[in-house]
């Protein structure tokens, strides 16, 4: 038997495919051949190969690893963020104090300065295992009590993009895609940018209701770096100062 025929869709598949590179649907592992242990239990090494990934390295071009594309655009770099992001906002509104204080901010990285519009709350890190390594987002959030919230992400992924194949423009559409339906947040708007080279997605959109939440207006924007995907998500109140002086935020100065 030299492959692998998808059960979903019939796509016949390489041997060693762990899904259908057509329909995405992970395959039955029985037929696949079985690789040498060492004394330890572990699969022992041959040339060319990775325990990651004992079928050798991820293909280089686009729709050729599936793995990379899984990781990048099924799982949705954003996706545990959005859910934190979501959970702080439902006390944004609960608390007095409505103090909007604009300071900067640097989250550690050269040359990143972003506006937040109160004392910034750093988030525990969030690690994600992968098959490329370790997966980690940054998430600082600004609370405004009554107003809204700003909050900034940095995802660093454990390979450069510049490696593979892939769109800029697709990657930044599936995970502003992916942060929209974790949130439960409707679109109203969005559109590319290129600044210095760097690509980038800004969007509007309306956030989810909520009563124990007075957010009306949503705005996001991604932008992609070397191996870096950022994001800057802020909701408020209709007719609130935060709302009104969005673009402080909206327009950090990121360098990569």
């Amino acid at each position: 038997m030299n492959n692998k025929k998808c059960p979903n869709c019939g796509f016949i598949n390489f041997l060693q495919a762990e899904s259908c590179r057509k329909c995405e649907t992970t395959l039955d592992a029985i037929g696949a051949p079985q690789q040498p242990h060492d004394a330890t239990g572990m699969p022992e090494h041959e040339p060319g190969k990775s325990y990651l990934n004992p079928y050798g390295p991820p293909s280089t071009k686009n729709g050729g690893g599936f793995p990379i594309f899984k990781v990048l655009l099924g799982a949705g770099a954003l996706i545990v963020v959005s859910v934190v992001i979501c959970v702080i906002l439902g006390v944004t509104f609960l608390m007095k104090s409505r103090e909007l204080a604009w300071r900067e901010f640097h989250p550690g990285e050269p040359g990143i300065t972003v506006m937040m519009p109160n004392e910034p709350t750093v988030v525990d890190p969030i690690v994600t295992p992968t098959q490329y390594g370790e997966m980690k987002n940054y998430v600082y959030t600004s609370l405004v009590p009554r107003q809204g919230m700003a909050a900034f992400t940095i995802v660093v992924f454990p390979f450069n993009f510049s490696t593979y194949d892939l769109s800029p423009n697709k990657i930044l559409e599936k995970e502003m895609e992916s942060y929209l339906k974790r949130t439960d947040a409707t679109l109203i708007s969005h559109s590319s940018t290129n600044e210095n080279g760097l690509f980038g997605v800004s969007f509007e959109f309306k956030p989810k209701a909520d009563r124990t939440s007075r957010v009306e207006r949503g705005f996001g924007k991604l932008v992609l770096g070397t191996n870096r995907l950022y994001l800057l998500s802020l909701v408020a109140a209709e007719k609130s100062e935060l709302l009104k002086s969005k673009d402080k935020f909206l327009n950090a100065s990121i360098p990569y």
